[in-house]
């Protein structure tokens, strides 16, 4: 099985790729990020892409995905929902619509880390997960902590 995992330099993000390494059924990691998740391994493929608004770029690296953990977030604390809203589903729209195109039959799993506060439960995060629905995923999963 071969996957992506996206915001491996995060907590949340370096959790799952330590997860997918350790599963057997998992022979490839392609790992993208704006820096090297400083991670070493034989699954491991880093692709280093600074325009998280637009990964068509990478779409040959996208292709043949068979899961997307996509892992990237960032706390609503000090941000206006202008702001936060481009950080967070502005974001995660632009990598699904890619990854979609590059992979139609994989799964894409949202992940939301646990502290969010009232605006990023109710606006952004939510309105990802409804956005995300609303791709031509075969399937898609989103895994919300509150």
């Amino acid at each position: 099985m071969r996957v992506a995992v996206f915001g491996a330099s995060g907590m949340v993000g370096k959790a799952v790729l330590l997860e997918c390494l350790d599963d057997a059924r998992i022979t490839s990691v392609l790992v993208v990020g704006r820096r090297s998740c400083g991670v070493t391994h034989p699954k491991i493929e880093e692709a280093i892409h600074q325009n998280f608004y637009d990964f068509s770029p990478l779409r040959s690296r996208l292709a043949s995905l068979d899961a997307c953990f996509f892992c990237l977030g960032t706390t609503s604390a000090g941000k206006t929902e202008e702001d936060y809203t481009r950080q967070t589903y502005d974001l995660t729209l632009a990598a699904a619509r890619d990854i979609v195109e590059a992979s139609p039959q994989s799964v894409f799993v949202y992940v939301s880390g646990i502290g969010r506060t009232r605006l990023s439960a109710a606006g952004s995060c939510g309105r990802a997960s409804r956005g995300g629905r609303r791709t031509r995923f075969s399937r898609s999963r989103f895994a919300l902590r509150t």
